[in-house]
């Protein structure tokens, strides 16, 4: 499966939407994807809940555990999403909001960093669950059914 995010800011609000864009990602085609779907179902994602990560002070994501960083966190209503042509995953945040994040011990100093931080994290988040969900998909296409049909004699 293969999604497209849109990045826009306007009227001092920066937002992120995570959307479908088409079957046929990785080593399936759109045809063997559409046919595991049709088998299984579309992946069901929490597109809600806990974000979580680090963050430096030019907003980069922070990977080593041990590293200084800002911990940026927020919670979202959680709720489910199928993974399919009509996925549509949103969050958004304004710059007054993300100023209020902003304290003494703050790495990320701008309202900006804040909502830049914010958005991003919610983009790779939504990525990740979304890349394991298909990746849990694409393990069904197993030795069960990869080489059939097939000839044999009695």
């Amino acid at each position: 499966m293969k999604f497209v995010a849109e990045r826009k800011i306007e009227n001092r609000v920066l937002s992120v939407n995570i959307k479908f864009d088409s079957y046929g990602e990785g080593d399936l085609t759109d045809e063997q994807e559409k046919a595991l779907v049709s088998a299984f179902g579309n992946p069901v994602i929490s597109v809600g809940g806990e974000f979580k990560a680090k963050f430096d002070e030019k907003g980069q994501f922070v990977e080593d555990p041990e590293a200084i960083g800002e911990e940026v966190s927020f919670i979202i209503v959680n709720k489910t999403a199928e993974l399919g042509e009509n996925f549509v995953a949103s969050y958004s945040i304004g710059l007054d909001k993300a100023a209020a994040y902003i304290n003494e011990k703050s790495l990320l100093k701008e309202d900006y960093l804040q909502a830049v931080a914010r958005c991003e994290l919610f983009e790779k988040t939504i990525q990740d669950r979304a890349v394991a969900a298909a990746d849990k998909l694409q393990a069904k296409s197993t030795a069960f059914t990869t080489g059939y049909p097939r000839d044999f004699f009695a």
